[in-house]
């Protein structure tokens, strides 16, 4: 998180969501680790992880989302972002 001053009047766009999250092998879960956290609102989204995409097919918690694609090889703090365009 980035703490960010900005003038009085000042328009901030946050144009993605990122962070880390853990997958298993062979899953269509995601579980936050670090970074922003899930929103109902990301149903049908795209999110980048680790470089591939998938789409967000299901919101369970703030911390959890279902994707559309199994991830083949799961991992502990994988990269991802959410493009809000």
């Amino acid at each position: 998180m980035v703490n960010v001053s900005l003038p009085s009047g000042s328009i901030f766009l946050v144009t993605q969501l990122s962070g880390t999250v853990n997958t298993g092998n062979a899953s269509v879960t995601v579980n936050w680790a670090t970074g922003d956290k899930f929103s109902p609102l990301l149903v049908g989204k795209r999110i980048v992880i680790a470089g591939t995409s998938h789409i967000i097919a299901s919101y369970v918690s703030p911390a959890q989302v279902l994707i559309d694609q199994p991830i083949a090889a799961g991992a502990l703090g994988e990269v991802y972002s959410i493009p809000l365009y």
